[in-house]
């Protein structure tokens, strides 16, 4: 049995998309061009060094301020049993102050959806065995 009407509720609110699913649209190449601005703190290279903010290569999954050698805040310290799940990156690129109240990062985050899943997509590429993207 088909539901009734025309889909007008449907079209009222389309759901939010899901992390899973902006990440599977999501371009790491634009990500890559997004993240220059990140540049300015972070180094993306295997091995590279820690700058004003810790090196991202490998960043997902890691957990929460592990990177040998920077000086973290004590609020990432805290979390330092908690692995950056795409979730958590998500979150945090998207308001680092909420996410986690007390870290060091003095950037605004990342509003756009979109722009911050080609930015999560481009970071999963930092990493000799890539972490799969959730489900949509």
């Amino acid at each position: 049995a088909e539901a009734g009407g025309h889909g007008e509720a449907a079209e009222e609110a389309a759901p939010a998309a899901t992390l899973g699913s902006l990440l599977a649209s999501a371009d790491a190449a634009k990500g890559e061009a997004g993240a220059k601005a990140c540049m300015a703190c972070h180094d993306f290279t295997k091995g590279g060094p820690n700058k004003t903010g810790p090196n991202l290569w490998g960043i997902v999954m890691r957990n929460h301020g592990s990177h040998e050698g920077f000086a973290y805040s004590d609020a990432l310290k805290a979390m330092a049993a908690e692995p950056w799940t795409y979730e958590a990156l998500d979150a945090f690129l998207k308001a680092p102050k909420a996410a986690i109240p007390g870290n060091k990062m003095a950037y605004g985050g990342v509003k756009k959806d979109q722009a911050r899943a080609d930015l999560i997509a481009y970071l999963a590429t930092l990493s000799d065995s890539p972490v799969p993207f959730p489900a949509p």
